[in-house]
């Protein structure tokens, strides 16, 4: 019994130098695992930091790239350098410009300018906010045009550039007064030259305002009929329902428009322009085609000298000359 007793003792003291701090050649269970701890721990620690440093870079080198992609995205879903060419009249825009990038957002701005007698003259700027995870819009806000309400008979403004708006008045409608602006535009000194928007007294074809018009005038835009837009009140130039197209010398306009217009309704980023899309619906034919022969001009936009100008007077088709922005023409 004795001899077993001393066999336990001897086994319970085995058992402790396994566990016993200057075992294991030098070295304890508690430090190795200690040991492995702090080898783990420095593992991930190491691991971490490489994922955050390559986090760190990709995103630095990628981050520009996506808010350039987000960018175009926004520019190209907005149809600001297509769908504007043809509902503002006489109006154009420069490159965009990268405003201001935040870092979840960004604004791209385009200068807009006139071209009146062949010379650019400035009319403000056009916005397009974006963000990294959101579509593209222009900013909100009132866009409606200035009126002196304290002054009689006052006329629209521009509400960036302070310059009058010119304003249409559609074939057939009898209006109650209508503004002729010819008296002015004789009374204009030399030096100067200006836009006008010229209504005629009916529709007409591009080729017929062509022949029409004095060759002295630089002819602009031109605006065309839509079913469904009858109006009772002067069309300003800058409302968002009209609709027409700019003059080329390089291609037959009217055929540009039209080419333009049929591809429109197979663009997914523009067919939420619901006024284009009225637009199309108005002037295509059976097969859904919109044709040169369907166009039909309802007024235009003309620049010139004072004395150039007033020649637009004596064309039977014109109902009206209303003005619009002027400039020194030196």
């Amino acid at each position: 019994m004795r001899r077993k007793n001393d066999q336990e003792k001897k086994d319970i003291h085995e058992a402790e130098k396994v566990f016993d701090e200057e075992s294991i050649g030098g070295s304890s269970l508690k430090s190795t695992i200690k040991k492995a701890q702090r080898r783990s721990l420095f593992r991930t620690i190491f691991i971490s930091s490489l994922v955050t440093l390559f986090i760190i870079i990709g995103g630095g080198f990628g981050y520009p790239f996506l808010m350039q992609y987000q960018e175009q995205k926004a520019v190209n879903e907005s149809g600001i350098l297509v769908v504007d060419d043809y509902k503002s009249p006489n109006i154009h825009l420069t490159g965009p410009q990268t405003t201001y990038n935040g870092l979840f957002n960004g604004t791209v701005t385009f200068e807009q300018y006139k071209i009146i007698d062949g010379k650019p003259v400035d009319w403000g700027e056009k916005s397009v906010y974006y963000s990294l995870f959101g579509n593209g819009h222009e900013p909100y806000g009132d866009y409606s045009p200035i009126q002196l309400e304290q002054v009689k008979d006052s006329r629209s403004y521009d509400k960036a550039t302070k310059k009058l708006l010119m304003e249409f008045y559609q074939p057939g409608v009898d209006y109650k007064t209508m503004i002729n602006d010819f008296s002015r535009i004789e009374s204009m000194g030399e030096n100067y030259a200006a836009e006008v928007a010229l209504s005629f007294n009916k529709p007409i074809s591009p080729q017929q305002v062509r022949e029409l018009l004095p060759e002295e005038v630089s002819l602009e835009w031109y605006w065309i009929y839509v079913s469904g837009q009858i109006d009772d009140y002067p069309i300003s130039s800058n409302a968002p329902y009209i609709v027409g197209f700019e003059h080329r010398n390089d291609v037959k306009s009217e055929t540009r428009f039209t080419n333009w217009i049929n591809a429109f309704v197979k663009n997914e980023n523009l067919q939420s322009n619901s006024i284009i899309k009225e637009a199309y619906d108005s002037l295509k034919n059976e097969e859904g085609i919109v044709k040169e022969d369907d166009i039909k001009v309802m007024g235009v936009v003309v620049t010139g000298k004072p004395q150039d100008l007033m020649k637009t007077k004596e064309v039977s088709e014109v109902r009206t000359g209303v003005l619009g922005a002027v400039t020194n023409s030196y």
